[in-house]
């Protein structure tokens, strides 16, 4: 119970305020309502006596009122990354907007407390779980279908121009021109290092989904063909985060 509270405090103290409070509801029941992720928001809420709301869905609300158009539109498309983390290029994609203008969003949802740039400074952004469930739960209430699927189609164009243009870098021969995406071979295989959960699992999204990013047709199945064959090659890098989880299996 407690690792789908994240073992975050204020969570913990609501979980434990519910148990309290009905001391005969079993920690089986409340663990399987946490489990679960479409239900997870709504357990987590305690009415005091008082009339006072504890829950997180309150907390999350309080911080997303207070955001600008831009931030916010960005924190809900978020959600649609299917892997752990995200890149501040990545972000941009999923935006739809230039780099500088997409970290200075990402930087107002790190100042709300949403997301945080782990390590500081690496231009890679996380977000707990509990946070993706609300986030999610905006874009779909909030953004249209048509919205949502073109920020997709935007992620997966992102993901496949850069995997193939780091995949050109890693088959040239010497001498032969490659994509100027990357200054070097040392890049390009840092970039798939970084990013193989991410693309692991959006090879995944698509293939479950059957959404394709527009001009498929020009590059049929690359990245799903090439990663799989590159992926045993990539030292697997653990994702350590000390404030939060890694995202639910």
């Amino acid at each position: 119970m407690a690792a789908h509270c994240g073992y975050l405090p204020l969570v913990l103290t609501i979980a434990a305020a519910q148990l309290t409070a009905d001391p005969g509801l079993p920690l089986t029941t409340l663990a399987a309502d946490l489990a679960d992720t479409r239900t997870r928001l709504q357990a987590l809420r305690y009415q005091e006596q008082g009339g006072r709301s504890l829950g997180m869905q309150a907390a999350f609300d309080l911080s997303y009122r207070r955001m600008d158009d831009q931030p916010a539109r960005l924190f809900r498309l978020l959600s649609l990354n299917p892997g752990p983390d995200l890149s501040t290029d990545t972000a941009a994609a999923l935006a739809g907007q230039p780099v500088r203008p997409a970290r200075q969003s990402l930087a107002a949802l790190t100042r709300a407390g949403l997301i945080s740039e782990q390590p500081i400074g690496s231009g890679r952004w996380r977000m707990h779980d509990l946070t993706r469930l609300y986030a999610d739960d905006k874009c779909r209430r909030q953004d249209s279908d048509l919205s949502r699927q073109q920020a997709l189609s935007r992620l997966f164009e992102h993901y496949r121009d850069t995997t193939n243009a780091a995949d050109d870098h890693l088959r040239a021969l010497p001498g032969q021109r490659v994509p100027d995406r990357f200054p070097d071979r040392t890049a390009a295989t840092a970039w798939l290092n970084a990013e193989r959960l991410n693309l692991t699992a959006t090879v995944a999204l698509t293939a479950a989904t059957g959404h394709r990013p527009r001009g498929h047709h020009r590059a049929p199945g690359r990245m799903p063909e090439r990663l799989p064959a590159r992926a045993p090659l990539l030292p697997r890098r653990p994702h350590h985060c000390a404030a939060l989880p890694q995202r639910r299996p």
